[in-house]
């Protein structure tokens, strides 16, 4: 079968075919990236910092260098609730937020609140 001899690709109307790998500059990055984790906090840790702690804070989270993350206490069960409520336009005691939170696996979940980021 002929194929392009750049990029490897077969010309098309042939009678059989047979896979060609294509190199995807997008896949190669991808696969072979370092993996940059980004750090998360919680809100019960948010409230036990001091001013300016919280502002160095607040301000990664909102450029998306950190994520929120929460625990099973009540400052941060408490915190989901009143996020839940805020992106689905209804009250944090409304049964659909209790519904939501239930649903939430908080060992895995993290909020990047740089969705929130204007301009």
């Amino acid at each position: 079968m002929k194929k392009c001899w750049n990029c490897g690709t077969p010309y098309p109307g042939f009678a059989y075919e047979e896979e060609a790998e294509i190199f995807n500059p997008g896949s190669f990055v991808a696969e072979n990236a370092e993996s940059e984790t980004i750090e998360s906090i919680r809100p019960c840790e948010l409230e036990e910092m001091d001013f300016c702690k919280k502002l160095f804070a607040y301000n990664l989270l909102l450029n998306g260098e950190l994520t929120l993350s929460f625990c099973d206490c009540r400052k941060c069960t408490d915190a989901l609730s009143e996020l839940l409520a805020f992106i689905m336009e209804t009250e944090p005691e409304s049964e659909l937020v209790k519904d939501e939170i239930k649903k939430i696996d908080r060992s895995e979940f993290r909020f990047d609140t740089s969705i929130f980021r204007t301009g």
